[in-house]
């Protein structure tokens, strides 16, 4: 596993990644309008923009994203694993690094 700055060209992918995550853990616990904000915010032109503006990371497997995480200035954002990746501490070594990249940046 690697673990590296989000591209660009990664926005779709990690659009997909947390609508498949959050279709399934957290869908159920929202109302219809508050699932429709939530994909408007996870939306491809937002995720380019998340990526412009934010430090996102991505946890790359065999050339597949397996985990994204971000930090907005000081609070840690879009924590997601892919579903096909749960339960392998994806989410683990995702927040070490981040923790590691904001130690640096001190």
């Amino acid at each position: 596993m690697i673990i590296r700055s989000a591209r660009l060209s990664d926005a779709n992918l990690l659009n997909e990644l947390i609508a498949k995550n959050a279709e399934q853990l957290l869908k159920p616990l929202y109302t219809a309008a508050q699932w429709t904000v939530f994909n408007e915010y996870y939306s491809v032109a937002i995720m380019q923009d998340k990526i412009n503006t934010q430090e996102v990371f991505c946890a790359e497997i065999n050339g597949q994203i397996a985990g994204t995480i971000a930090l907005n200035g000081a609070i840690v954002v879009g924590f997601y694993t892919n579903i096909d990746y749960m339960n392998q501490g994806i989410g683990s070594i995702l927040i070490q690094h981040l923790e590691d990249y904001a130690r640096a940046m001190v």
